[in-house]
């Protein structure tokens, strides 16, 4: 498994572990997949690689809307190790073909009509940076598609396609165009091809050779393909030869130019001598049909296609003779659906590119582009490790032994091939000795259930759409549902006796009739004993059914009457399946708002708890979650907030009473936690939001929750689509919003710190302070997670700090230290990079300290009351009053910390013993004061620009001198702390 080149120590994972109950409830546990950059990043492209052209830098353009999670506007441009380097300056559908001209500007050509609001129906020219270049103005342009382009060395450009005028001006599928877009009348094709140009390629002599769909050309029988003069007349024609789809570059071999073709004919490949005629140094009986053909330094052939019939890798490399290259060994290649490769280019390092509607390659992730060493295997340092799934996970099930099973639509998981169904540790690791079966078994997974052997219960999309897999994620051949429901199954729950009910959208089971609900035998057999009604008004269907203690059966989902009751979109069966009488619910939602029960809870005392997308129930506002009596009528103790959000997908119940909710959808998650009583717990989950949708949620042995759903973040913090958050208790606790400008890395003129050392990746992972040492209380090891230090603008990480909460009455008592992050701006940040900093100490008064490893610290004068609701600390301005004198340095009126402790000992001192010049001077070597320490992260460094100096310019001597006053080198500035 490939692992980013930033590694975390294995010290300060286990740290993190152990520190779970010093975290915020509901922030984010960065300890869990770490490497997870989230933001979609390893995603791939979103839609199918049409095209690539490598560029000489080492960088590649690459045409999809959406690459790692990104919009890219059509056009992306990938730096050599895959990752984003731009993106095309405005949103541009319908790019098809793009061709890099010598100054760096590109020729596109497509179905647009229009580029960044200027007219342009077809093709255009942009600038290197992607704005349109105005210079090239084609009028009108190609009346229809444009599926051929080829540059001439005089930087004319010509097209072929399906069209018959071009700006006015009659051409039939072939034209070129001036290098300002105007068409050149010198080239005059008469009436041109029959139908479709699909390639063009300009011979060394000028001569232009076409392929495609066409009959004749300029009344002149050629099948498929022709050689033309400069001037567009037929020079050579072709009366019989099946279609032509691409043409490689044409090369001079021998003295002589070649032109290797591809299409539906026998070999599928042939090469042609300089006069058209076949060349019998060439022969190829590939099955492959070609899509895309690369010409290789050394005459051999990259070949990207599709299979008319059978399967193969799609793409192959064939000798300079046209037989296949044994020394290409691309394995499988491209699986699974839609798989084709539509693109291909040499980059300028040796390496392949391949794009196409893949979602695999030589069976790993790779979502629609791969990139090839020349041996043919995956170069995985190419783009991003998945870090998390890279499609939507529905369903997170917690195993008695810590682990977790994860299910969805996703087809890579931690950069494994992962077929929508991962088993992994308590880390979200996967663990690799459950290996289920391929994707074609399980397109996604919707549900899973756990038997009580850990055979595994898996509801997908393919039929018979349940199946039992084995421990090992083998399919277990005795589970035997017959042909399965006849639509898709929502959900599936165990009763006690090991039975299965099944819930969804079906209206029959292995042929017999079962309307959205059925309960299955433990070996997968419909039970014949149980029938239930179902809906009896409108259309309607079941999301969840689940078995009370005494066997009767609740039914949630969306539907208006289920049998003869009023039991709008949940209801209850007795266990035979009739409809029990007894329960009088009324009903969730209403006929014109509609409303799904999309989950149940049974809770120990017989009540009930249903999450949906309802906004009332019987009558009474309940939006999206409510509490039930026994008898299904609402209990009125339970009151949720009337203006929460109300679209919940799953909710679950923590052993303290708390109950969790997840929900949203496109662009607005939710993670929310309400109390026994229904109350909105603020304090949990402060970030409170995901960037999408969060399909379920489950709880760890450990009390961690794991949440899955379409999220690439939390709150802002990189995760895809699975995330850890600490549970916590119920505990009241404390928030802290300071604020704190260090002296060393402050900017005057910018009002803000610079972020120097962040940039140049010096700053750890991991606190610095413990190593000092600093004596933590409660606290110590904090890690933050490599996406939080990426973050650049005023938001960009500047260094670590220490958050001190001391006692009211004493305030040399420290009750609570703990590591933060300081922002630009000045913000103190939890390990998530957002957040405000969290103290698991009761609500009530304290001095608020911060501390910094080489800057004198400060405290309040006053003890501060501090609770779950955020407290600012404002440590930068003037008016907030500091214990001691001259704690804070004033800089054109802001308030900054002295600069200048490099030992770490609370005090700033020039001269005498322990003297913080003499660390700077050892630092750099101690006998050559103009020696200078380049790369380093070190309390000497105290002007924070990652350079020990003690001498020069920005030298961090100077600064110490400052800081004691400047001019007695025996003054001492002592930290302000009692």
């Amino acid at each position: 498994m490939r692992r980013s080149t930033r590694t975390i120590p294995s010290l300060a994972l286990s740290l993190c572990a152990l520190l779970a109950m010093g975290q915020a409830p509901g922030s984010l546990d960065i300890s869990f997949l770490p490497e997870d950059l989230g933001h979609g990043i390893g995603d791939g492209a979103s839609t199918g690689v049409l095209d690539i052209q490598p560029l000489a830098d080492g960088r590649a353009l690459v045409l999809t809307m959406n690459y790692h999670g990104q919009s890219t506007g059509g056009m992306a441009w990938l730096q050599p190790d895959g990752m984003l380097d731009a993106v095309m300056p405005a949103t541009l559908v319908g790019m098809e073909r793009v061709l890099v001209q010598a100054d760096g500007k590109l020729l596109i050509a497509g179905t647009f009509t229009q580029v960044q609001g200027v007219p342009r129906n077809r093709v255009a020219r942009l600038n290197a940076d992607g704005t349109l270049d105005l210079s090239f103005d084609p009028g009108t342009g190609p009346n229809n598609a444009i599926t051929a382009m080829a540059l001439q060395p005089d930087g004319k450009l010509l097209l072929g396609g399906f069209f018959t005028a071009v700006n006015g001006t009659a051409r039939n599928r072939i034209v070129r165009l001036l290098p300002n877009g105007q068409v050149d009348l010198t080239f005059d094709p008469g009436s041109g091809a029959s139908s479709t140009v699909r390639t063009i390629s300009v011979l060394s002599d000028g001569r232009v050779f076409i392929g495609g769909n066409f009959t004749d050309y300029a009344g002149t029988e050629s099948q498929r393909m022709a050689i033309l003069g400069g001037n567009g007349a037929l020079l050579t024609a072709y009366p019989g030869t099946s279609g032509v789809s691409v043409v490689a570059n044409t090369s001079v071999v021998d003295g002589q130019d070649r032109i290797w073709v591809g299409g539906e004919f026998s070999g599928r490949v042939r090469r042609l001598l300089a006069d058209g005629s076949p060349d019998p140094g060439f022969s190829s009986s590939i099955t492959l049909q070609p899509l895309d053909m690369v010409l290789l330094p050394d005459n051999k052939l990259l070949v990207g296609g599709k299979y008319l019939g059978g399967v193969g890798p799609r793409v192959l490399r064939l000798n300079a003779d046209g037989s296949v290259d044994p020394t290409f060994q691309v394995s499988s290649g491209t699986s699974g659906a839609l798989s084709d490769v539509l693109s291909l280019a040499l980059l300028a390092d040796g390496r392949y590119l391949a794009g196409g509607n893949f979602r695999f390659f030589n069976g790993q992730p790779r979502t629609r582009l791969a990139c090839l060493l020349p041996s043919g295997t995956v170069d995985t340092d190419h783009g991003s490790p998945v870090g998390g799934a890279n499609h939507v996970v529905t369903k997170v099930l917690a195993l008695s032994d810590g682990r977790f099973l994860v299910g969805g639509i996703f087809r890579g998981y931690e950069d494994v091939v992962a077929p929508a169904l991962v088993r992994t540790f308590a880390d979200g690791t996967v663990d690799g000795s459950f290996t289920p079966p391929m994707v074609h078994d399980l397109d996604h997974v919707g549900d899973i259930a756990v038997q009580t052997d850990e055979q595994v219960i898996v509801i997908g999309s393919m039929a018979p759409r349940i199946k039992r897999l084995l421990p090992n994620g083998a399919v277990d051949a005795t589970f035997s549902p017959g042909s399965g429901p006849d639509s898709d199954i929502r959900s599936v729950r165990l009763q006690a006796d090991g039975k299965l009910l099944v819930a969804g959208y079906f209206s029959e089971f292995n042929g017999s009739p079962r309307n959205s609900v059925a309960r299955l035998n433990v070996n997968g057999s419909l039970d014949p004993t149980f029938i239930p009604p179902g809906t009896s008004q409108g259309p309607g269907y079941a999301h969840v059914a689940v078995q009370q203690p005494d066997g009767k059966v609740l039914v949630g989902g969306m539907f208006y009457e289920w049998g003869a009751g009023n039991n709008r979109c949940i209801t209850r069966l007795m266990p035979d399946g009739s409809l029990d009488p007894t329960f009088n619910g009324g009903g969730a939602g209403t006929l014109t708002d509609g409303g799904d029960v999309n989950d149940i809870e049974l809770l120990p005392d017989g009540r009930i708890l249903i999450a949906g997308t309802f906004a009332q129930y019987n009558g009474v506002q309940r939006r999206g979650v409510a509490r039930l009596l026994a008898n299904g009528e609402l209990d009125m103790s339970f009151v949720p907030p009337g203006s929460s959000p109300y679209n919940f997908n799953d909710l679950e119940v923590l052993p303290d009473g708390r109950i969790l909710l997840v929900g949203g959808g496109v662009g607005a998650g939710l993670i929310r936690c309400l109390g026994p009583d229904g109350a909105l717990i603020a304090l949990l989950y402060p970030g409170g939001y995901a960037s999408n949708t969060v399909e379920s949620v489950a709880v760890g042995t450990d009390g961690q929750i794991v949440v899955g759903g379409s999220f690439t973040h939390i709150a802002g913090v990189g995760r895809n689509r699975i995330a850890r958050l600490f549970g916590g208790d119920a505990t009241p606790s404390i928030l802290v919003a300071a604020k704190v400008h260090l002296g060393g890395a402050f900017d005057a003129d910018a009002g803000l710190m610079h972020d120097t050392l962040r940039a140049a990746a010096l700053v750890p992972l991991s606190e610095p302070y413990t190593a000092l040492p600093y004596a933590f209380v409660d606290g110590g090891g904090e890690l933050t997670a490599p996406a939080v230090l990426a973050t650049t603008g005023n938001n960009a990480i500047v260094d670590w700090v220490v958050l001190e909460l001391r006692a009211a009455g004493d305030p040399t008592s420290v009750l609570a230290s703990r590591s933060a992050l300081v922002q630009r701006d000045g913000d103190v940040v939890d390990l998530n990079g957002i957040s405000e900093v969290y103290f698991n100490l009761p609500p009530g008064n304290y001095h608020v300290a911060v501390r910094h490893r080489d800057h004198l610290g400060c405290m309040t004068a006053d003890p501060i009351a501090l609770s779950a609701t955020p407290t600012t600390i404002d440590f930068t301005a003037p008016a907030t009053p500091t214990w001691g004198s001259e704690a804070r340095n004033n800089v054109n009126g802001t308030m900054v910390l002295w600069p200048g402790d490099a030992n770490f000992d609370g005090q700033v001192k020039y001269t005498g013993p322990a003297n913080d010049r003499d660390v700077v001077l050892t630092t750099v070597g101690g006998s050559t004061p103009t020696n200078t320490v380049n790369n380093i992260y070190s309390g000497a460094d105290v002007n924070m620009d990652g350079v020990v100096k003690y001498a020069g310019a920005d030298n961090d001597r100077d600064i110490i001198l400052q800081t004691i006053g400047g001019t007695v080198p025996t003054a001492v500035r002592t930290q302000q702390l009692p």
